[in-house]
């Protein structure tokens, strides 16, 4: 038996979530493969918004309310239980990267 992991969206929403999102959105699998959730590509205001909640001693806060700000469905446990937060923390640090780019000097 094939089990889908709680949160999966159709492809329809997947359709619906792009064209509301039309700066891309990405999906994130738990490793055990039991949940999936789904984000938007953050904004330079939700990064700021995200680096501006940063607490001392609370060094993954930043990321913890990107991933709240940017979340448009699927599994909320993947935001709410500690284990899959922690496993995010990681791909949402990139997402506030953005697009590297290379400084060329001329």
């Amino acid at each position: 038996m094939n089990k889908q992991p709680i949160g999966a969206a159709t492809p329809e929403q997947i359709a619906e979530w792009k064209k509301a999102h039309t700066s891309g959105i990405y999906m994130l699998t738990s490793d055990d493969g039991k949940y999936v959730a789904y984000f938007k590509n953050p904004s330079r205001q939700e990064v700021n918004a995200s680096l501006a909640s940063i607490t001392a001693g609370n060094p993954l806060s930043a990321s913890e309310e990107l991933a709240n700000l940017t979340f448009i469905g699927g599994a909320k446990e993947m935001l709410q239980e500690d284990a899959y937060m922690l496993g995010i923390v990681p791909d949402m640090e990139r997402k506030m990267n953005g697009i590297r780019a290379h400084l060329v000097n001329l």
